[in-house]
This record gives C-alpha cells, structure tokens and sequence, in this order.
C-alpha cells in the first residue's frame, strides 16, 4: 500500500506541474513568437543555407515539398538537397522504377531549368540505413566538395511532409545578424517549433486530440526550455532542451568538428550533445507545420521512437564526452532530467492505475474526484486553451472554428484524459526498439510512408 500511495502522489504532483507549466506556456511561446513578425531580413549579415530533405518512399509528397522550400524568401546562397537511399530501391527489388530516386531525378532535371542550381539530389548507397545515415551521408558529400564555407554555411534538415513559414528563411537571417550585433558570434544550433496540425482536419478525433497535445508541448516545454537555453544558466540546473529533425538547423562546422549526426536517432541526441557541451539552442519564432501520425497504430510506434532517445542518452554522454568539453555537474543532471523524461511518458497511465489499485483496496472515493480535477485541469483546461489561442495567430496555420464542429469540441475536452493513458504505451515500444536496435544494429527510427500499391505490388 505504501509503494500504491507514493506512485499516486508522486503522478498527481507532476500532473499538476504539467497543468502549471505546459499551461502557463501556451500563452507564453505564442506571444513570444508574434513579437518577431518580419517580412524582410536585415541586410548585412547572410548565412549560406543547405536544405536537407532525407526521403524513403516519398513519390506523392516531392514536388509539393520542393516547390514550397524553394519559394521561402532569402537573400543568401541556399540549395535544396533531396537525400534518397538504395534501401528504398532494394525493398523494391532492385528495381528502381516508380521510386522516390526516380521521381527525384525527373523533377530535379525539371525544376533545374527554371532554378539552376537550387535543388540537388544525392543518393545514399547503402541499403541498410535510417535517416541518420542518409544525412550522414550527404554531409560527407558536402564536405569532400569544399564548395560551402563551413562557418557561415548552416544545414537545416525537413520532412517530406514539413510545410515551413514563409517568413522562416529571413526569421533565420535576422536571429544570426542580432547575435552578431551582440559580439556573440553565429549560433551554432537553431530550431525551428512545429504545429502538428497540417493533417488535422483529415483525421480522427483520437488523433485530432493527439496533434493539439503534441503542439501544446512544442509551445509548453521546448520552447521554453530552448529559450533558457540561451540564457546563463547554473550547470547545477541546465533546462532540458533539445533539437527535433523537421526545422533543425546546425551550423557546418560543428558538424564537420562533431562528426555528423548521432545515429541511431539525429535529432534528440543532438540536442543532447549540444546540451551537455552548454551550447545553447535558439529556437525560430516561426513555425513548421507537420502532421500527426495518420492512425493509432502509426502513432503507438512513433511514441515508441520518440520515447527512444531518453534510453540512449547515457550514450550519447559517452560519444559527446569523446568530442566535446563536457562539465560533469551538468552532464549529471542533464541524464537524472533524461530519466525524469522517460518517467513523463507513463506518468499518467501510473497514476490511473495506482488510483485503480487503491479504489479496490478500499480508500477513500473521493480520490477519484482529486484524479479527475487535477487531470482536467491539465490537459481538459491544456485543449481549452489550444482551441482557444490557435485560430488566426498566424497566417501559415489552416485553422478555422468553422470547421470545427462545437459538439467535437466538446468531446476532445471530456476525452483529454484518454491520450495520457495511450500515450504510455510509447516507451513499452521503446524499450523493444532499443533491444532489437542494439541486437541487429539495424534502425530506423524515423516515422517512414507505408509502401504505395501499384497493381497489387509494394512499389
């Protein structure tokens, strides 16, 4: 009984965190971000920017993507570098008609003769791969050419699916040239926030429920926690921050210096790296629009790799240690906090559980009532104010009350204690991708396209 009362207490508390913090910083990160409205950068300072779009059967989505990343306004050198991979082409059986290097030769070849020299393709030769090693690869492509300054040169990483800001390319241009005014030198990190809300009209309301919490944790913790990133902080309280794949931008030399990406996964273990050497991560005041996951089922294995990195953290303080001065008060409290995020994945579905276990032991009813109003206040007033602040506070969000029918309002409100439930499902699935990771040495971690059907076969 004892251990019961302990895991209730211990999951109410962080539930009423939750309720405070991720809340309170709604409100916060949107006003903060509509401080930086920019329509056009300051001249002077102009980094060069590599755009890399790492794809895997991603046939449907490619020109959309491309004619959108080269329409974003910049006044630098940009280039747009698709990344596709043999795997691709041998799940096809070695055959590479109909796949996405296929269709990326045709439209580079096409968008080249009204565009010279702003896309490029480079194909990864390797069959067993994930996104790590298709960037892994480009950058070393990149860097045997010797055609970008490296220390004025930033590599921004996108989805397929990734619909950035219009205005993000010169919020970029304008954050570099305001450190450089402030004799800090160029960012080595910037990140780019995402509103998981591209696809959010096209699917259920489970997962209608699951994109506004996935946004309410961009805007809540990371954010904020890149944000004090870039402030002073103690090495005995650094803020937990880190870097996400779509909107990543790291400057070419630090790469070059660091060895590329972490792999198995890029982008966590990037914000760790950068995290436990006291580089800060400044986040863009624009946004990337992406989509959640199109089904549960698509969602419970991507909570699984998402949840992944908080497991790998010890080793990725191993492989930053090799490469970087790494301060050890920070490194430990930098891997207690990577423990305390695996803990916030399954907080929740504990609590319900513990309340469930001591109900049937014979306490008190009205801690179900305690459940219910610390919930509620946590995520029920978290979907209250995402419907609430969301319409109209940018231009590059798709959203309108019109659409929204009020009585699916309602039921995303009273069903907003569900997701933290199903959520916990994500690290069981973690912790199984971790052991296969480390058993094969094969992954993928990387939410990745079901085969397209062509006649009855996978293309």
């Amino acid at each position: 009984m004892t251990i019961l009362w302990l895991v209730y207490i211990v999951t109410l508390l962080w539930i009423l965190r939750d309720a405070w913090v991720l809340n309170l910083n709604i409100w916060r990160s949107l006003s903060w971000s509509r401080k930086y409205v920019l329509e056009s950068a300051d001249e002077g300072t102009k980094p060069n920017l590599l755009l890399f779009i790492p794809v895997l059967r991603e046939q449907v989505h490619l020109r959309e993507v491309m004619e959108h990343m080269g329409s974003l306004p910049f006044s630098g050198r940009k280039q747009i570098v698709l990344i596709t991979t043999e795997r691709e082409i041998a799940e096809n059986g070695g055959n590479q008609a109909g796949t996405t290097l296929e269709v990326a030769q045709e439209l580079v070849a096409e968008f080249d003769q009204t565009h010279p020299g702003l896309y490029r393709l480079i194909h990864c030769p390797y069959v067993i791969s994930n996104k790590s090693t298709q960037t892994n690869y480009a950058l070393s492509v990149i860097l045997q050419e010797g055609e970008w300054d490296a220390r004025k040169t930033y590599v921004g990483c996108y989805d397929a699916d990734s619909r950035p800001g219009k205005n993000t390319l010169i919020s970029l241009q304008h954050l570099v040239t305001e450190e450089e005014k402030k004799n800090r030198g160029w960012p080595i990190a910037i990140q780019q926030p995402s509103l998981y809300l591209k696809n959010f009209f096209g699917v259920s309301w489970y997962l209608k429920l699951e994109a506004l919490f996935q946004t309410r944790w961009v805007l809540g913790h990371e954010i904020r926690t890149q944000r004090r990133s870039t402030q002073m902080h103690s090495d005995w309280n650094p803020p937990y921050a880190y870097c996400v794949g779509h909107g990543m931008f790291i400057r070419l030399d630090f790469l070059h210096r660091t060895n590329g990406y972490p792999d198995p996964v890029d982008d966590v273990p990037m914000g760790f790296r950068l995290n436990f050497a006291g580089i800060p991560i400044h986040p863009l005041p624009t946004y990337d629009l992406s989509e959640v996951a199109p089904s549960v089922s698509e969602l419970v294995a991507q909570s699984g790799r998402w949840s992944l990195p908080s497991f790998i953290i010890w080793q990725e303080h191993k492989k930053t240690k090799k490469i970087l001065p790494v301060r050890s008060v920070r490194a430990g409290v930098l891997l207690v906090k990577g423990m305390i995020d695996s803990f916030t994945w399954v907080h929740v579905a504990l609590h319900f559980i513990s309340l469930l276990c001591l109900l049937l032991s014979g306490a008190d009813t009205k801690l179900l009532l305690l459940t219910l109003a610390a919930v509620y206040l946590d995520s029920g007033l978290g979907i209250l104010m995402m419907l609430g602040y969301l319409p109209g506070f940018s231009d590059d969000v798709p959203w309108s009350y019109s659409r929204l029918n009020p009585f699916l309002q309602m039921w995303l409100l009273i069903a907003s204690p569900v997701r933290g439930m199903i959520r916990g499902l994500g690290p069981v699935l973690g912790i199984f991708v971790w052991f296969r990771l480390m058993r094969k040495g094969v992954n993928f971690p990387k939410t990745e396209r079901a085969p397209l059907k062509q006649k009855g076969k996978a293309v």
